[in-house]
């Protein structure tokens, strides 16, 4: 462009990529089988059920991730085709439950790499989504803005890991169920 052109253009874009898992009613299965996360509260403040701090133990540390890995292999490669990335590894992977009243607040996943989130038991008409936070907020009002994807279940959402997200309270008498992990990238 010329500097005496008018043109409007984007500073920032930030890249979320959604894909329907493949061969989902397979996986879900074997998600299920794999999930112990029911009776686990992370604690009285937070109130979701996860397994995500037993994962931070030398014993149990990504105890899952070869299995996501292999289960998830077509998506995974699908999500590196689309960002040109030529080497992945899950660091972590880890389930979390949601019954009724239950919710996790805002958090990140780190400063580096991606993560995912995948709908294992969800139902459109009940549940709500993972709201996802901008890193800056509205330039008129100044208020916070929130991303809401369409899911379904068998949704396999990928995200920057530095991005702010959160559940809202499950209001279902049906439990919301998602398998969450990180990825490092080159």
């Amino acid at each position: 462009m010329y500097e005496n052109e008018d043109y409007l253009n984007f500073m920032f874009k930030i890249p979320i990529l959604h894909l329907r898992v493949r061969n989902w009613e397979m996986k879900k299965n074997i998600l299920l089988n794999i999930d112990n996360t029911t009776q686990i509260k992370l604690s009285e403040e937070e109130s979701i059920r996860s397994d995500y701090y037993t994962q931070q133990t030398n014993d149990e540390a990504g105890k899952y991730n070869f299995q996501i890995e292999t289960l998830f292999k077509e998506e995974i490669n699908l999500f590196c085709k689309e960002f040109n990335f030529i080497e992945y590894r899950i660091v972590m992977s880890w389930f979390e439950s949601a019954f009724q009243g239950d919710y996790h607040g805002v958090h990140n996943h780190g400063l580096v790499g991606y993560s995912a989130v995948c709908f294992i038991e969800y139902d459109k008409e009940e549940h709500t989504p993972t709201q996802f936070v901008s890193p800056f907020n509205n330039f008129i009002t100044g208020l916070n803005l929130d991303y809401s994807p369409q899911v379904d279940e068998g949704s396999l959402i990928f995200f920057p890991a530095v991005i702010l997200h959160y559940t809202e309270p499950n209001k279902s008498v049906k439990e919301r169920k998602v398998l969450s992990f990180n990825i490092n990238v080159k």
